[in-house]
Parts: C-alpha cells; structure tokens; sequence
C-alpha cells in the first residue's frame, strides 16, 4: 500500500462518477485499487475487477457510514486506518488521514472504530 503520486492515471469510471470536479489520488493498495478524493470532499474508490475483490462487498461494509453523513468521511478514514492497521501493522493512521484531506482527530477515530467494532 502506498499513497499515488499526483500524476495516477485515472480510471475512466472514476472521471465519469467525479463528473467535473478535481480528483487527487490518496491511496493505492497492494492489489491495485486506488482511492481518490474530490474538492467537494467525496472519496471514490476504484478496483480492478477480480474474484476476491469486489465494490459491491465494500458498499456493503462501508452502509453503516451512511448514517453519518456529515461525518462520513472521517468515519470512512476511520475504518480505512483500522483496516490498514489489521492489515500492514500501526503507524499508517495519520499518513492515511492526511491522505484523505482530514486532519486526523484520535479522539473520534476511537469514537468510529467503537461504533465498527460494535457492528
């Protein structure tokens, strides 16, 4: 996993849903999938097509954060750094926060990994 250069190429599915607005590259993961974040503070995530990884089992993890609209994108930050952590060990919050364009609040990062691990 790392954070893509400035220069990523975009999938074009990612330009067609971010319509006009600028996209920035915030996180490419060990299989390939990019995530991307808009001015207008929406993050869209890309993968390539595959049998293990699918955008669908992502929505379907990620339909808690729904209810969390204002705050959505530091609840899906939230999630994505404890996800990193489980994966790659700690250390990567606040580079995957910063990445997202949220200053990272350890306090409610706590708060959302609760609300996740309560299920």
């Amino acid at each position: 996993m790392s954070i893509p250069s400035a220069h990523t190429e975009v999938p074009p599915r990612v330009r067609e849903l971010a319509d006009s607005a600028a996209l920035t590259p915030v996180w490419r993961n060990s299989l390939g999938g990019l995530t991307f974040r808009t001015v207008d503070s929406r993050v869209i995530k890309w993968g390539p097509l595959d049998a293990e990884t699918n955008m669908r089992d992502e929505a379907e993890r990620m339909r808690w954060a729904g209810r969390f609209t204002l705050t959505a994108l530091r609840a899906v930050g939230a999630v994505a750094a404890m996800s990193t952590e489980w994966n790659y060990g700690s250390g990567w919050t606040d580079a995957l926060m910063e990445a997202y364009g949220v200053e990272p609040d350890h306090e409610r990062l706590a708060y959302y990994r609760a609300l996740w691990n309560a299920g």
